[in-house]
Formats: structure tokens, sequence, C-alpha cells
């Protein structure tokens, strides 16, 4: 029999809760979260299996099946973490795949699947946490653990609609411990919600970063402790960057509600290089000690250091057991680095718990907290409420229903109550457009003052220095500032002096970056840096993905009128029509088969926009003509396809620039969408899905008359070896020009046909590709900015050009010698 103490078990819903409920109450209370609770050794009576374990044991079952439908599982590593989720999702919930509406072949694999995977888990004696889970709530129903508490309290699990508990089985664990005698069920606290205080539209989401560090360095200046402020952001991974980038420049410090993943981390990148652990561990403790004897890093930063090095030992030893469970399991070893780094990609590593600064977080992490000041940035449509995702098993509806996932909507307009009641003021901003791409406040928030925030325009260090007024710094920074007065280029401009590069085979895309900007060709192609830019949006397809489907779809036409699979009448038959249908529905299906599906993603209304915007007015009027009829029309009117030669043409040049197939001589490459050829001329073509304009026209025909735009002159220098007999033109064609297309920036090595390609453009052409060659791998990298250089570049916000005007000189462009 189990003796009763006078102590309190609080059941809480989340960590959270469990510390606020410890800070509000006296005497003996345990408090403890009801997954752990259920986790704990008075229930669980089994180990689960590793989830890269799991996988394994999945993989394995599949590859023992005959598929049709998921033929391609077996070496899609994404969508099996999806199956094997799923799978855990519908024991931990109770659910059978009869309820997803899945058409019968589906169906009948994933049930073969199902059997497969639970058979050979068996018979290796193994448990997934599904199942140890289930253990756990039967071993509840038959307990007097709970005899040992005077009472035990239950945190509230459901509140205005929005449910705190992760799945059926934790729900029917509630329902157990709700009949227990000493029970005593906490319910939501009413509270009026607090009015909105500023709203601060902004022009960007790297403005509304800034705006909330200067907005809080205001109120810290107002005597409001950085304890009693918090800034909360709609999506805390499009902002985190820039936060930690700015908070010295303006003497702030912050504590995140999240860590860091893994494989972010600068520390595991130095680990994965090392020999061995040993190796990276001894290393390391010998350079801490001396970092810190030496005064290089404070207290904070070890703490921050020896969590990140835990928490990386953590990873090894757990890969360490992956590797021998699955040698015992099936007799064979995994790959010590590919099986860390896996895991790597989906480890937090999480912050110091005593961090001092301002709170930063995502909404979730505001119900149990507050503040006097809350700043809410990260307020548009596109971030808040988050977006719901399904995938190729399960839409977004039927995880709500059937996995007691909650609604995205709900639960954002429950945060936003959440934060409305624990903060006396809420400062609101939101972005209204993040590069081309327009921004629209979220429908969670109205009642939008008429105040914005005032004064909160702190000045810091890096804009002082545009004063001509700044503080004495560090002998590093005073070197940078000399470094800005310089009129010559330094290595803080780009210009390097130990580091030696190779140029590699060079394309027209890189030797039009060096072109443009060095630099920026040394962070893109050398350095292949990360830069700030606009987070891919999953739900959509870009230009460029319109682009590629466009172009397999235009290339396999031309192939079929080639090998005469369709005849081309006088006029574009519904036969024909239909053909360039047929073609285009299958070359979407394979485009969004490898890069929606065989990734783990669910193809969606936005993936069918693209191709009925491919096919509109094909066989109907439409007010805006969709790509297809463009290229048709464009075939019957001056493109027509019985020239047509050959598409997706790739080609490489040596030194000599002489065409060769071999890669370890060659200097340049290219690759051509499609080569026309009849008795006498060979058009060369690359179409564009972009709009045409005539500023966009002239500005490349004068980068390709200066030796800056290198696309159509590298066709040129391959076609006139390789149809030397020919009159050759190429050219662009765009396909968004008014209703139809328009071939532009004509190249030719005749002059009546464009821009003259003859002896003496081609030799200044090798030489500038060979001087960009040189000063490639002679590390000449300075900057070359200016209005057009610098338009939508991605590295703008990390680039210092702003503080040097007078350095803008096209000095590399030119060959100057200063450089």
């Amino acid at each position: 029999m189990i003796r009763q103490f006078n102590q309190t078990l609080f059941i809480a819903r989340s960590s959270e809760s469990a510390e606020l409920y410890l800070s509000q109450h006296t005497g003996a209370i345990k408090a403890i979260t009801l997954s752990s609770l259920l986790s704990s050794e008075e229930f669980r009576s089994s180990v689960a299996i590793d989830v890269l374990i799991g996988k394994m044991v999945l993989r394995r079952a599949i590859e023992s099946l005959s598929l049709v439908h998921f033929d391609y599982l077996s070496c899609a590593e994404a969508s099996i973490g999806e199956v094997y989720a799923h799978i855990l999702n519908c024991k931990r919930n109770r659910v059978g795949l009869d309820l997803f509406g899945y058409d019968h072949r589906k169906h009948t694999e994933l049930a073969r699947i199902l059997t497969a995977y639970e058979e050979l888990k068996s018979s290796l004696g193994l448990k997934d946490s599904a199942d140890v889970m289930i253990e756990e709530v039967a071993s509840l129903r038959n307990t007097d653990y709970f005899t040992q508490f005077s009472k035990v309290v239950v945190d509230v699990f459901e509140e205005e609609g929005v449910r705190f508990y992760s799945c059926a089985l934790e729900r029917e664990a509630l329902e157990i411990i709700y009949t227990l005698d000493n029970i005593e069920i906490l319910h939501p606290q009413s509270s009026e919600l607090n009015t909105i205080t500023t709203y601060t539209p902004l022009p960007s989401r790297f403005d509304e970063a800034l705006f909330a560090i200067k907005a809080a360095r205001k109120l810290m200046d107002d005597n409001v402790a950085d304890t009693d402020i918090a800034i909360v952001t709609g999506n805390l991974g499009n902002y985190r960057r820039v936060i930690e980038s700015y908070a010295a420049k303006y003497g702030m410090q912050f504590r995140f509600s999240s860590g860091i993943l893994m494989f972010q981390s600068p520390l595991f990148s130095e680990f994965l290089s090392s020999k061995s652990f040993d190796v990276f561990k001894a290393s390391f403790a010998e350079r801490l000690k001396q970092d810190y004897e030496q005064g290089l890093i404070d207290e904070h930063e070890l703490g921050e250091t020896k969590q990140q090095f835990n928490q990386i030992k953590k990873l090894h030893l757990r890969t360490l057991g992956i590797i021998e469970t699955a040698k015992k399991l099936f007799a064979s070893s995994p790959d010590y680095k590919e099986t860390i780094t896996s895991l790597a990609q989906e480890t937090y590593i999480p912050p110091l718990k005593d961090q001092a600064g301002i709170w930063v977080s995502e909404p979730n992490q505001i119900p149990n907290r507050q503040f006097k000041h809350m700043i809410f940035i990260g307020t548009d449509l596109s971030q808040f409420p988050p977006k719901t995702r399904g995938n190729f098993l399960s839409t977004p509806q039927q995880r709500e229903e059937y996995f007691w996932v909650d609604n995205s909507y709900r639960l954002s307009q429950y945060y936003f109550a959440q934060m409305l009641k624990n903060s006396q003021s809420i400062h609101l901003s939101t972005a209204l457009q993040e590069g081309k791409k327009k921004l629209f406040l979220s429908p969670i928030i109205s009642n939008l003052p008429q105040q914005s925030f005032k004064d909160y325009e702190y000045v810091s260090e890096r804009e002082i220095l545009h004063t001509q007024a700044r503080f004495v710094q560090d002998e590093k920074f005073e070197k940078y500032i000399d470094a800005t007065q310089c009129t010559e280029s330094t290595p803080y401009d780009g210009k390097c002096q130990t580091y030696t590069f190779e140029s590699g085979v060079l394309s027209a895309s890189s030797l039009n970056e060096y072109a443009k900007c060095p630099l920026r060709y040394q962070l893109t192609f050398q350095y292949k840096a990360e830069a700030l830019a606009i987070e891919r949006d999953d739900d959509d397809l870009e230009a460029s993905d319109i682009g590629t489907i466009f172009h397999s779809i235009a290339e396999q036409f031309a192939k079929d009128v080639k090998k005469k699979t369709i005849i081309l009448d006088k006029e574009p038959t519904s036969q024909i029509k239909e053909h360039l249908h047929t073609i285009a529905v299958e070359k979407h299906q394979e485009y969004i088969q490898k890069h929606i599906v065989d990734e783990g993603k669910t193809p969606n209304i936005f993936h069918e926009i693209v191709l009925h915007d491919l096919i509109k007015g094909l066989f109907e009027e439409h007010h805006e003509r969709g790509l297809l009829v463009r290229f048709l029309d464009y075939v019957y009117e001056s493109g027509r396809l019985e020239h047509f030669d050959k598409s997706e043409e790739r080609f490489m040049l040596d030194g000599e620039f002489n065409i060769t197939s071999e890669k370890d001589k060659a200097m340049v490459k290219g690759f051509i969408d499609r080569i026309d050829r009849d008795e006498l001329t060979v058009t060369v073509l690359d179409y564009k899905t972009g709009k045409y304009g005539k500023d966009k026209e002239t500005k490349l025909i004068e980068g390709m008359s200066e030796y800056t735009q290198f696309q159509l002159p590298l066709y040129l220098l391959y076609a006139s070896q390789a149809y030397s007999d020919y009159t050759i033109n190429a050219y662009l064609l765009s396909m968004r020009h008014d209703k139809g297309t328009k071939d532009y920036a004509h190249v030719s090595n005749n002059a009546e046909n464009g821009l003259l390609f003859d002896d003496a453009y081609a030799t200044g052409l090798k030489e500038k590709i060979r001087y960009i060659k040189h000063s490639i791998e002679a590390g000449v990298f300075a900057m070359t900015p200016s209005e057009d250089n610098c338009s939508y570049c991605p590295y703008e916000r990390i680039c210092h050009k702003d503080l040097f005007a007078h350095k803008w000189k096209d000095q590399v462009v030119h060959g100057d010698d200063n450089v």
C-alpha cells in the first residue's frame, strides 16, 4: 500500500504552465507535464525504438513488397518519414486508414505497408513510440500511484475551442485522471482584453525587425525593465537572424524562446570536420579554456558554447546507439556522418534557461507570460496565422478531425487574445511589402488604433558614421573605419590577400554576376553564402518552376513535330492543341511528382492553378492568354518547327575557346534551349517566360556591347564553330508581350540582323572572359555598387556599400589597375 503524504500533484499542459503554477502556489508540490507523467517509470514498461530505427524498419518492410502507386517510396527518404509519422499518428489517435478517403489502389498499398511494418517490427521484438504510449495509458487504468498525493490538480487542457493535448491517447489519459477521488480540475480564468496601443506599418519585414529593436530600446530609455518587454513575431524564423545581427549595434540583449537548429551551429560544422568525437572534444576543451582565460568569451558565451557541446555529445551518443542497433537488427552499419547529419537537421539546441534580456518568441509561447509591453511584428496574412500543411497522406482538415491538430486560424485567434490579456500595452507593426510581393494585415487583427509608435528612431553606432560623428572603437573596428575612408579597395570591400580561388567552369550566369559585382559573385559562387532573402512559400510554384515546366513542354512538342508524331497543318487544329495540352499535363505531373510529392509535400490548388495558367486560351478565348497558346501562335507565325534541329544543347569550350567534350579541359559551359537550322541559317533562341520590356532589351544590348552580359555571346562562340558555314542569329523570345510573343536582343554574325558578332567582337569577348577568370583566381572581388547593380541584390543588407559612396567606380568591369 502506498502511503499518502500531504503533497499536491499538478499535471500541466506545458513546462511553462508548470513553472507558473509553482510560482503562484506554496507547499509540497510536484509539477509535471502530462506527456512526462505518461512516460515516467511508474507507467512505462517498454522502451520505444529510435525514430530513425523505426524508419529503417519501415523502409525494409516497403522493400519487401511489390508496389505500384508507392513504388518510389524506397528511394524517397522524406516520403518514408511522412508515412512513418502517419502510421504513428493513426495508432496514437486510434483511427484506421479507411477514414482518409484514399482511392482503392492507394488504400490497398498503404494497408499492405502497415501490415508489413507491424509484422517486421514484431518479429524483431521492437515497439515504436505509439505502441509504448498505448501501454502507458493502459497502465494508468490500473494504478494506485495517485493515492500518495493529497490532491491531484489538472491544468486547463481545453480553452476557447483549443486543445492542449496532442492526441486521442492523451485525451483518454485525462479522462482516466478526471475520475480520481482527490481530483481538482482547473478552469479558464476570464479577463478583459486590452486594446492595441499603437500600430506602425513599415515597408518590409527587415524594417519590422529594426522597428522592434528600436522600439524596445526606446521603452528601456523610458525606464521600462527589459524583463517587462517582449518581442513577438508571427514567424521567428523570418526575423531571428536580423534581430541577432543588429542587437549589439543598439546595445541590446535578447533571449529567444526557442533554440537554434543543430545543423546551423558553427560548432557542429567544426565537429563534422574533425577526425573523431574524441579529437574534437580534446581540441574544443583546450580552446575553450584558453578563450575564457584570455577574456575572449564571457560567462554567457561560455555557457552557450558548453550547451552546444553537450547537445553535440548527446547526438553523438544517440548516433552510436542507432548504428549499434542497426548492426544487431539488420547486420548492416549505417554511415556515421550521414546518420548524425540527418539527426542534426531535426535537432534543436535549446536556449540557456538563465539568459537575460528581452524575451523574443512566437505567439504560442505567450499564454503563460505577462509583460508590460509586447511588440508584435510579422502580423501579415502570410505569417499569421501560420499556414497549415497537409501531405500526400492527409489533408489539413483530416489532421484536425482525426489527429487532434488544432485549427491554425482558431489557435492564432486564441494566442492573440492571450497577448491582449497578458500585456498592458501592445505595439503592433506590419510589413507592407517583401520584395515585389504586397503583404496584407492578418484578418485576425482588428480595431487598429490611429496612433503609431513615436520617437523610436534610436541612432546606432553604424548610423552615427553617416554623420561623421562616432564613438572610438577597438583596434579592429578602427581598421574597418580607415578602410571605409580609403579610396583604394581593401579586404573589407572584397579584396583578398591570402586566399586563393579556383574559377571552375564558368557559365553565363557566373560571368554575368562577376561583371555586375565581383563581391556578389564571390558570395554566391565561391562562399555560397546564405543571404537575407525572402523565404520561399512552399504553397506556390515560383517563376523559375513555371519556366522549367514550360521549357520541358516546348521541347517535347518540338521533338514530336520533328519525329512526325504530330503533323502541323496550316492552322492550329484541335488535334494539335489537344496534343500540346496532353504534353502540358504530363510535364506538369512529372514536375509535381518530383518536386512536391517525392519531397513529402502535398499537391494543392496553387499547383493546379499553374497548369490552368499555362493552358488558358488554348481552346477558348480568354482575356489573359496563357503561355501555350502564345507559344503555338509563335510556332505558326514565325517559329515553324520544320527547321527545328535540337533542344537542350549543352556545350563546353576549352581555354582556347574550342569546343570540347572533356570536362577537365573546359573553361566555359553553356546550355541552349533551342536550335533551328535551314539551308543557310542557324537560329539559336532562349525562351523567357517573363514579360518583355524595351528598357530591359536596351540594357541587355548595352551589356553585350560592353561585355557584361554573356548568355547570347557565348551561344555565338559555340555556334560559330558547330555551324561554321551558316549565318547565325541568336535572340531571346519573351512569351509575355501584349497578347503574343516578342523576340529581342538579337546578336548575329550578319550586321543586318542585330548586334554584330564578328572577329573583333569575338576577340574582345574572349579577352574579357580570360580577364574575369584571372581576376577570380587572383582574389579580386571588390564591390562595384550602382543603382542597377544593387537592385534586388540578395546581399544588399549585409553589404556596407552605403558607407563610402566615393568608391562607386566600375573598377573591375573596366579593368582598373587599382583593383
